[in-house]
């Protein structure tokens, strides 16, 4: 029975492909896992164009679905050179952030007392009630300094729902954008897929762009 990481679309994979380069997951530590000797059997017999028509019909679903986008990126050096041990972990800085976000357009779009579900891609940092009990606190501390605090317990399920990123097609997208995120960040968006999402990205309510409303620097 073939697992659902054989097939699963990662942004990062598709990309690499796109450019004729083995992607990391398939090198070094990524040898390791059991599925991805299939995995890359299976992506290896797509040709350039169909490898090309899955990027396009990715971009074609979100522009049918337009889901409002928000992306922060953490310049985790830069924040530890600044505050160093004073600041908090730049993943609950940049979790906090999203939470905040969805709290204010769950409560402009659908009213003060809709309740929304927050579900993340399944990762280790939050895998322990310790490590959630330690997220939580400092999400509280994080959310009193932000000039528009939201109450979490009203709006939102208060932890978050995990959930494995190959068994959720909302994920999977939300995984390509990220790396197109990082792509742009880091100068190599050859195919300009940030370009492709842009007009999604959420605006700030006052100046009507993006900048620091849907697209966050923390540093």
């Amino acid at each position: 029975m073939p697992s659902g990481e054989q097939y699963e679309i990662k942004g990062s994979i598709l990309y690499c492909l796109r450019e004729g380069k083995e992607p990391s997951e398939w090198k070094e530590k990524g040898r390791k896992r059991r599925y991805t000797n299939e995995q890359r059997r299976i992506w290896q017999r797509l040709d350039a164009k169909q490898l090309e028509m899955i990027e396009r019909s990715i971009f074609d679903l979100l522009g049918i679905i337009r889901p409002v986008i928000w992306i922060i990126v953490v310049k985790q050096d830069k924040i530890y050179r600044k505050h160093r041990e004073t600041t908090w972990p730049p993943y609950y800085w940049a979790l906090t952030y999203v939470q905040q976000r969805v709290v204010h357009h769950v409560q402009a779009t659908r009213g003060a007392y809709e309740r929304a579900l927050f579900i993340m891609d399944e990762n280790v940092t939050l895998k322990t009630a310790a490590q959630f009990d330690e997220y939580l606190s400092l999400r509280e501390r994080i959310n009193g300094t932000a000039p528009w605090p939201v109450d979490f317990n009203r709006y939102l399920i208060d932890i978050p729902a995990f959930t494995k990123s190959h068994l959720h097609s909302a994920l999977q997208i939300a995984d390509v954008i990220a790396h197109a995120a990082w792509r742009r960040v880091t100068n190599r968006d050859r195919f300009n897929w940030l370009g492709r999402v842009e007009a999604l990205l959420a605006k700030h309510w006052r100046t009507g762009t993006y900048e620091n409303a849907g697209l966050t620097f923390i540093q």
